[in-house]
């Protein structure tokens, strides 16, 4: 450094040669300024990739207990599907307005029916006319403070001939304790 340093301050225009070591100057600078910018970028970035590791992690442990609540919902469903399904009682779901939503096995056998058959149709349309009223005022009676009711009526069986049941029936309730099916 020192000989070019001699050799550009003896030549003709010491004012280029100034010129020459300002730029050296310069680029010196924004060479160090380039290293150390890079250096505060990797270590951003190895921050940066820390926490998103971390996040990563956190994620994983997430799906996993996700996926272990729903194959335990999963075999809940199944245990409890099996259990009303197979039940000897008749079991139904239906809306408010009477539509059914699920029957179970019995349910249908007992109206000669396969159970994809009878969904949508009323609650009541096994039910003589006469007792329907009834029949709506119990169920209607349900709300949050008086979660079910347990009512006798008649029914037409298959073979036309009138039977009394005695069915208790179930609200269920939304957050707002409205009724969104019965049971």
């Amino acid at each position: 450094y020192q000989s070019v340093n001699k050799w550009l301050t003896r030549g003709p225009d010491r004012q280029a040669s100034r010129l020459i070591k300002w730029a050296a100057v310069v680029l010196a600078s924004v060479l160090i300024g380039m290293f150390l910018f890079s250096l505060l970028l990797r270590r951003q970035v190895r921050r940066q990739t820390r926490q998103l590791n971390e996040k990563t992690r956190q994620l994983e442990l997430e799906i996993d207990e996700r996926e272990r609540v729903e194959s335990a919902l999963r075999r809940s469903r199944e245990k409890y599907q099996s259990i009303v399904e197979d039940a000897s009682n008749m079991i139904c779901s239906f809306t408010p307005d009477f539509s059914l939503l699920f029957v179970n096995r019995a349910y249908a056998q007992f109206h000669g029916k396969k159970p994809d058959d009878l969904l949508g149709q009323s609650f009541l349309f096994s039910v003589p006319a006469e007792a329907h009223q009834a029949i709506v005022k119990q169920i209607l009676s349900i709300d949050a403070s008086t979660l079910s009711v347990s009512y006798e009526h008649q029914i037409t069986g298959l073979d036309e001939q009138v039977s009394w049941q005695r069915w208790t029936t179930r609200g269920l309730f939304d957050s707002q304790g409205r009724v969104t099916a019965y049971h």
